[in-house]
């Protein structure tokens, strides 16, 4: 899993900016920050960030975006927890 200081050098590096994320996922810069700070926990927004990034979903959250149901038939059925 990144830190948040590991996923900011990584914008760096790439030369791309928070706002410049938040407008190719269709959402606010405030929401693209606060997740990158750990505060939101939406899955569409990791996912737009790891796509931007070119990086894994699970490298830089740890986890596998369905990995957190215990339940199969709950991770197919359409259903978000945190999104």
């Amino acid at each position: 899993m990144a830190t948040p200081k590991d996923i900011k050098k990584l914008m760096i590096d790439l030369e791309i900016t928070g706002g410049e994320i938040a407008r190719r996922i269709g959402v606010t810069r405030t929401a693209v920050n606060r997740t990158i700070q750990y505060h939101l926990k939406s899955e569409r927004v990791r996912k737009g960030i790891a796509e931007c990034l070119a990086m894994p979903y699970d490298l830089l959250w740890g986890v596998n975006p369905a990995s957190n149901c215990t339940d199969n038939s709950l991770a197919d059925s359409g259903w978000r927890v945190n999104d």
